[in-house]
């Protein structure tokens, strides 16, 4: 199972800003201890403030109002990444 050799996730883009109502499109990737990239890995999205903004399955970020959240993806084992993304007014 590839996400057993998941040492490090990125989120990108990193950091990122959206308008309010606007969308964004985060990829995750996740390295192996040598820094390789590994494919077939599945992440689960979440945002750490879905006032802010809100992130579907897909990793399309959707900015609800003005301020600043963490954006976080996990795979089914190992650790997270994430990226902070900023709201700016409409």
């Amino acid at each position: 199972m590839p996400n057993c050799s998941v040492a490090r996730v990125e989120v990108q883009p990193h950091p990122v800003g959206i308008k309010k109502g606007g969308t964004a499109l985060l990829v995750a990737i996740g390295y192996d201890l040598a820094s390789n990239p590994q494919h077939g890995i599945t992440f689960t999205w979440a945002s750490d403030n879905t006032n802010i903004a809100t992130v579907a399955a897909t990793g399309v970020v959707t900015a609800v109002k003005q301020g600043q959240c963490n954006i976080v993806a996990t795979p089914s084992s190992g650790p997270t990444g994430s990226a902070l993304v900023t709201v700016y007014g409409s």
